[in-house]
């Protein structure tokens, strides 16, 4: 009788900050967990296989690959859909949903969400506010954009077409300024580029699902980046502390964009920026849940099960939204350590966060004696702690004094 239950395709589903929640979330939709990665990904993390129904390996990059193993699968009838919290395994969902017919993005959706030129270009022909962008596909068209962007726009950002974490997204004011940028990209500048304006605002995302179809936002979350020049996320808050007024606006315009790009089923992490005018301008949106623990955040100050509703769609058409059996709400956030690059000689105040107000949890990833690496990728920062409180500011306010307390001394 197990064997016919219906089961759930996980690409990429090794993860210690998602796979629990996952899987513990198809589990109550009585789905099977199959769960598959690459070898290597296997092989390092082989206390979470007690988590799935099945494992197998399979490199969720190499689309012909997951084409060819579902194709092979032997349940592939009680294969309820297939999943991925991993932007690199969006490309094979796709092809996935096309070839076997789950429930997912659809072609146009899919594209928009992971090309940011196709999702900026889509976003400003349906009205919405965007950034004037120039796709570049080499080093010499990126200095042409910028000798015709410049004339109109004291900053620009340059960043990969195709790409996240923030790696190789650069401020560009200057003509040094964007020799430097093409001196650390080359090769890479050689890839498609994006070469657009910089929008003066404070930076937000909007986590949502779609629920018969219709986009749904279900919380707003305030995101931090280092600065400096530097857009790797530091941190992330939700709710976000907003207006009501402008909160209403902002959710109002996500859903509006989400549903311009034509996604209809599964998750969005819709990424946009509140100007200081009141104006809404929206960012990149993925089909997809945020990283850095925004599910986490997401699910705390909510009490939905993020994930179990997606997958009781998967079974039902009609199913609407799935809540936690314990909902917390309250605010919750995260920020990430920074210390300057070079090698670690101390660390002191790591040990007392469990005592300190709203604790919620922590990692640190370097000892005594490693060396710490300049913060270019979100896969460089070296620890983060959680917290929760009554409210956005006091979960802010928690953070800081938490950040302030474990010292990172290098040398």
């Amino acid at each position: 009788m197990t064997m016919r239950k219906k089961a759930l395709l996980v690409l990429g589903g090794e993860s210690e900050i998602q796979s629990r929640h996952l899987y513990d979330q198809a589990r109550a939709q009585g789905l099977r967990v199959v769960l598959t990665d690459t070898p290597k990904r296997l092989e390092q993390a082989i206390q979470l296989h007690d988590l799935a129904d099945e494992v197998h390996p399979l490199d969720f990059e190499d689309v012909s690959a997951c084409l060819k193993w579902v194709g092979k699968y032997p349940r592939r009838d009680l294969l309820a859909g297939a999943f991925s919290f991993k932007e690199k395994a969006q490309p094979a969902i796709a092809a996935l949903v096309r070839r076997f017919g789950f429930k997912g993005p659809s072609e146009r959706a899919h594209e928009c969400t992971t090309n940011k030129f196709v999702c900026r270009d889509t976003l400003r022909a349906a009205g919405f506010a965007q950034p004037e962008a120039r796709l570049c596909r080499s080093g010499e068209a990126i200095d042409q954009a910028f000798a015709e962007l410049s004339r109109r726009h004291r900053k620009l950002i340059l960043k990969p077409m195709i790409g996240y974490g923030s790696e190789n997204v650069f401020l560009v004011d200057s003509a040094t300024a964007l020799a430097t940028a093409l001196a650390q990209l080359r090769p890479a500048s050689e890839r498609p580029f994006l070469l657009e304006s910089f929008v003066e605002g404070r930076e937000f995302s909007a986590e949502g699902l779609c629920v018969r179809g219709l986009p749904r936002v279900l919380s707003l979350t305030q995101k931090f980046v280092i600065g400096g020049g530097n857009f790797v996320e530091c941190g992330h808050v939700a709710p976000a502390h907003l207006p009501s007024a402008l909160r209403e606006r902002a959710i109002t315009v996500v859903q509006s964009a989400v549903h311009a790009i034509g996604l209809t089923f599964g998750m969005f992490h819709a990424e946009f920026w509140a100007c200081d005018a009141g104006e809404i301008v929206m960012g990149e949106i993925h089909s997809r849940p945020g990283g850095d623990y925004i599910t986490h955040l997401t699910q705390h100050v909510t009490g939905i099960a993020y994930y179990g509703s997606v997958f009781a769609q998967m079974l039902c058409a009609d199913a609407g939204v799935v809540m936690l059996p314990a909902a917390h709400c309250g605010a919750a956030g995260i920020r990430y350590f920074v210390p300057p690059a070079g090698r670690v000689t101390e660390i002191t105040g790591y040990d007392r966060l469990p005592e300190m107000p709203g604790y919620a949890g922590a990692a640190l990833l370097i000892k005594v004696g490693d060396t710490v690496k300049p913060v270019r990728h979100s896969f460089d920062r070296v620890g983060h702690v959680l917290a929760t409180g009554a409210s956005a500011t006091e979960v802010k306010d928690r953070l800081e004094r938490m950040i302030m307390a474990v010292a990172i001394t290098v040398q």
